[in-house]
């Protein structure tokens, strides 16, 4: 008895010196157990934890995970810790949080180590007033009733009731717990009904009897059991079928705390060395010790093809090779050792095993041993894949070209370095018997017919060097992987580039279901033939839909430059996929994508680097003056969190979606005040975006004068204060006008006067003149007095002179002349008048209705005078027969014309000798008007005067 309690305690000591050992675990481990392949997670304080030992883990209605420690409770939304202690949160009684418990309102009940009760709702933390005699034990559990009462237990076994609104009663109370679920019963796990009736019984799978022993029940019927010395248990479907994770398999601490399962089914552990989350993969994958069992020391995976017998046939980069089922390895014997890698594994439907030597072939046949089988000729190569066609017949493709074995008589070189085949990569074949050659350096060809198509894509293939070959099982077009330029589709003789995220393909398969397995440098993807239909129709890259990396513990092909087949597919449906010293198994019929909408969470949100935590998460009101706004967010989706994207809009700023990446931020800059829609969705792990975004309705207010009222007052003190000045400016006009117009009325009365005195008393005057010198000649005439009578009459010829310079002048003063018509009337008859006197004919052209426009004294004055002087001009010296008198009144322009039939002008000579033409057109410039001269094609000459007519003659 002493012996098994020494035995015990010893046990026990190693368990926990094993415990410290593993306390500082790595952040993603994958471990094999069994016919599962789990991948483990942890978080330490080093990544935000507040204490290494969780008590409770919980995921609330909101999804996001909550933690308690001993050092407060944490909220994690799969990125980022917030921690909730006294410092942050001065409500909670003390850190050392035990329990966490959400009731049906959304509260979240947070039991101590000490007893107290802290409740954190929408208001924030408060802190319950408890009983005396309930604080000092440790708060263990939370129930709540039908009637929405929450009662707390505690390690005595003792109820609390905490009445609504969130305050403890006065003392502690009774409470009936339900019996049912899963119970540890000595040796056994059993499970109770509502009856308290046992239904399901397990034998207990820990040894150590004495320790505490947390239980949960999982969605899929599974048992979870945590140990305080012996890790997890899982047993499924509550069955004996029990898998063990311990700290050699991963697990932070042998000494189990507390378990949970979220809403993605991933399993949360606190342990005393850590938060742990566990996940069941969608393969399977051999254990590496069995690796390990079977000498392997450092070999890589170099090819992999399937088995007749189930499973699969392994070559290594030394030589070596095995055969797998999937659970273990198996090396082949007797083999002989090989410094070249074993690229080129390959059975046929007969049992026969062909294998790639240093310098050719090996072959097994009926289970015997390898040995090694001489070319018919030119025997000597290095052989990288091989591959048997649809009719049976085989092929090899190496250094030197394109090998064939027809009816396994013999290799031998089809083609090779003369025909341009070299460093054949991979090898495939469709229904209709076309060999497809991937090469390194040459690009792509095929061999039909027993005739070479060599480079038929040679000048649309992205890259020459071609990795991986496969033809659609839908519609027999050829799937091309490329080093460096990724994937790409031909089909009826087009070559068609697919815009796919991964750009070094070693593998492609067909699974037959509509789907694309590829094998690139980041991982494995499916891709979703549809979905690379809709890439062609639309030009935009095609959705991931599911991708194993090294997150999920694949890793990549380390020789993906080599051009390998790293990846099979076996007659069972399962696919299989070799990297380094790894080897997992698939089956595709069981991949689901996972299509819930990934939840999300607005945080926080930041103006100007000061934080505004939310009230209202639909909506938020900002002051003005937004010159920067960072909106962060959590992604509730704890499946690969560092793969999912995101995608936001911020509708009134732009209607373009703007793609985050995996940033959980959102940055604006200067948004001016208005009212907008802040909109994101995101992308699970699997590529699937949200069906419908989260929104946030954003109001920006605006600054007093960016404010509509202070822009309407601005502007209607802008319009009457503009209406004032137009009023001012046009009432300053109008005196000017009425000055102007007295001014001119003044005038003009001045100028009538004038013209009537000199009509009445000069004109009277020079009137009765004529009559003297008529009377005085008539004298002269009696008497005979000849030279008196000329003197008279040389008086007379001036006075008549005078009388027309008085005329004219008249006619110039008087106000009643100032207008068109007076003007070109006074103008005709003067013409008219004048050339009576003469022999010359006149021509007059003057239209019957003038625009009644006010023409001013000073412009009749000056035109008139041009006008008699272009008349007296054309009279001396252009010896004409004939003048033409022409008017033209085009709106506010009046044309004058006088044409001659004379001998016409010398410009040039006339301008420098006669001062008459100067005269003319230095008056037509004092009033605004232009002169112009110029000899007609017929003969004779015109001259041309044009006046501008104001209409607002002030």
């Amino acid at each position: 008895m002493i012996f098994l309690r020494f035995s015990r305690f010893c046990l026990i000591g190693l368990l926990f010196i094993c415990a410290a050992i593993t306390s500082d675990a790595v952040e993603s481990e994958i471990v094999s157990l069994g016919d599962q392949t789990f991948q483990i997670r942890t978080w330490q304080v080093g990544e935000g934890l507040p204490s290494n030992q969780v008590r409770d883990v919980l995921q609330t209605r909101d999804g996001f995970i909550w933690v308690a420690t001993l050092n407060g409770a944490a909220r994690f939304d799969g990125v980022e810790f917030i921690h909730y202690s006294v410092r942050s949160a001065p409500a909670l009684a003390n850190n050392r949080i035990a329990k966490l418990f959400e009731d049906a309102s959304g509260n979240l009940f947070m039991g101590h180590e000490t007893g107290h009760i802290s409740v954190l709702s929408e208001s924030g933390i408060i802190g319950l007033a408890c009983p005396k005699d309930w604080l000092g034990a440790e708060v263990v559990d939370f129930h709540e009733k039908p009637d929405g009462s929450v009662w707390a237990e505690n390690v005595n076994g003792t109820f609390l009731p905490l009445s609504d609104p969130l305050s403890s009663n006065e003392g502690v109370g009774s409470f009936e717990k339900t019996l049912s679920g899963w119970r540890v019963d000595n040796n056994r796990v059993i499970k109770l009904n509502v009856d308290g009736v046992e239904e399901n019984i397990v034998p207990r799978p820990w040894l150590i009897k004495e320790q505490e022993i947390e239980l949960l029940e999982r969605r899929n019927g599974d048992l979870v059991a945590g140990s305080t010395y012996g890790g997890i248990f899982i047993m499924h479907g509550g069955s004996s079928n029990v898998t063990q994770i311990t700290v050699n398999d991963g697990l932070a601490s042998i000494e189990v705390l507390c378990l949970a399962e979220d809403a993605e089914q991933t399993l949360w552990v606190g342990t005393a060395a850590g938060l742990q989350s566990i996940r069941a993969m969608g393969y399977t994958s051999v254990p590496e010790a069995l690796f390990r069992s079977v000498g392997w020391h450092f070999r890589a995976f170099r090819s992999i093809t399937p088995r007749l017998a189930g499973g699969v046939w392994l070559g290594t980069s030394k030589g070596f090779l095995y055969s797998s089922d999937g659970k273990g390895l198996k090396r082949v014997p007797n083999l002989t050792k090989s410094e070249e890698v074993r690229r080129a594994v390959l059975e046929t439907p007969e049992g026969t095993v062909w294998a790639n030597n240093n310098g050719g072939f090996l072959l097994r046949k009926d289970g015997n041993e390898f040995h090694e089988v001489k070319a018919v000729r030119r025997g000597v190569d290095k052989i990288w894949t091989l591959h048997q066609a649809a009719d049976g017949g085989l092929w090899a493709g190496g250094r030197e070209g394109i090998w064939s074995n027809p009816d396994n008589k013999g290799w031998n070189l089809k083609v090779g370095r003369r025909e341009g085949i070299t460093d054949v990569q991979c090898l495939t074949s469709g229904p209709d018997g076309t060999l497809w050659v991937g090469m390194e350096s040459g690009g792509l060809a095929s061999w039909k017919n027993d005739q070479l198509v060599r480079g038929i894509l040679a000048e649309d293939l992205p890259n020459a060097h071609v990795t991986a070959l496969c033809v659609d099982k839908d519609d027999d077009s050829l799937w091309i992987g490329f080093y460096g330029s990724g994937l790409a589709l031909f089909r009826d003789g087009v070559f068609l580039p697919v815009l796919f995220a991964q750009e070094m393909i070693s593998h492609i398969t067909d699974d037959g279901e509509g789907r694309l397995w590829v094998v690139g440098e980041h991982g494995i993807a499916i891709i979703e033939k549809s979905e690379v239909e809709r890439s062609f129709s639309t030009g935009q890259p095609i959705e991931t839909y599911a991708l194993y990396n090294k997150e999920d513990g694949l890793n990549p092909a380390i020789d993906i430059s080599a051009g390998l087949s790293t990846a099979c597919r076996t007659p069972d449906g399962r696919f299989w996929y070799a990297s380094d010293r790894q080897l997992s198994v698939f089956q595709p019929s069981e991949i689901q994508l996972w299509t819930n909408p990934v939840p999300l969470v607005i945080n926080s949100v930041r103006v100007n680097d000061r934080v505004i935590h939310l009230q209202n998460t639909d909506s938020m009101i900002l002051d003005p003056g937004v010159h920067r706004l960072d909106i962060r967010f959590s992604a509730l989706s704890f499946i690969s969190p560092n793969r999912m994207r995101f995608r936001c809009r911020m509708v009134g700023l732009g209607e373009e979606w703007i793609e985050l990446d995996t940033r959980r931020v959102a940055s604006y800059q200067r948004i001016p005040p208005g009212n907008y829609r802040f909109e994101l969705t995101a992308a699970n792990r699997d590529g699937i975006w949200n069906h419908s975004p989260i929104v946030l309705n954003v109001v920006v207010n605006p600054y007093i004068r960016e404010t509509w009222w202070f822009k309407t007052v601005l502007y209607l003190l802008i319009g009457v204060l503009a209406t004032f000045i137009s009023l001012a400016i046009a009432d300053r006009v109008n005196r000017k006008k009425l000055i102007r117009a007295e001014q001119r009325r003044a005038v003009e009365e001045e100028r009538t006067r004038i013209s009537m005195d000199i009509h009445d008393e000069i004109g009277s005057e020079l009137t009765r003149l004529q009559l003297l010198c008529y009377r005085v000649s008539m004298l002269f005439n009696k008497s005979g007095n000849e030279a008196g009578q000329d003197t008279v009459v040389e008086i007379n010829h001036v006075t008549d002179k005078l009388v027309q310079a008085f005329d004219e002048t008249v006619w110039v003063v008087s106000p009643g002349n100032d207008n068109m018509d007076n003007l070109v009337g006074y103008l005709s008859k003067y013409v008219a008048q004048y050339l009576r006197a003469t022999n010359i004919s006149c021509d007059l052209n003057v239209p019957l209705n003038l625009p009644n426009l006010p023409v001013l004294s000073p412009v009749r004055h000056n035109l008139f005078l041009a006008i008699k002087e272009a008349l007296n001009n054309a009279v001396k010296h252009a010896e004409a027969t004939q003048i033409s008198f022409t008017v033209f009144a085009e709106g506010q322009v009046l044309k004058l014309a006088l044409h001659d039939n004379g001998k016409g002008v010398q410009v040039q000579e006339a301008e420098r000798f006669h001062r008459g033409l100067r005269s003319m057109r230095r008056r037509m410039k004092l009033i605004g008007g232009t002169f112009n001269i110029h000899n007609n094609e017929e003969g004779g000459a015109t001259a041309e005067f044009i006046v501008p007519i104001r209409e607002d003659v002030e």
